[in-house]
């Protein structure tokens, strides 16, 4: 998920806790520019710095931060991405 926030009122930490409370059986791996650790996992720079493979993003970021986001998904691989973002208009 790129766009994980440890700000509790943005949608990024909103979404990245109901991640974790899901019990989902897969991995999951939050994106945020700044160090640290979100809900026990730890925060990536980048998601050309994520360990292993992957399958989808989901971003929650700025519109303007969309197209530098999925280049970075294309050259991760990835063949699916959601965007969750406000400030298209």
């Amino acid at each position: 998920m790129i766009g994980a926030s440890k700000d509790p009122v943005k949608l990024g930490y909103g979404l990245a806790r109901n991640l974790v409370q899901s019990n989902y059986q897969g991995m999951v791996h939050f994106v945020n520019p700044h160090s640290g650790s979100l809900l026990g996992r730890p925060l990536y720079a980048s998601i050309l710095d994520v360990p292993d493979p992957l399958d989808l993003a989901i971003l929650i970021v700025p519109a303007a931060a969309v197209p530098l986001g999925l280049r970075q998904c294309g050259q991760r691989g990835l063949r699916a991405a959601i965007i969750a973002s406000g400030g298209f208009s």
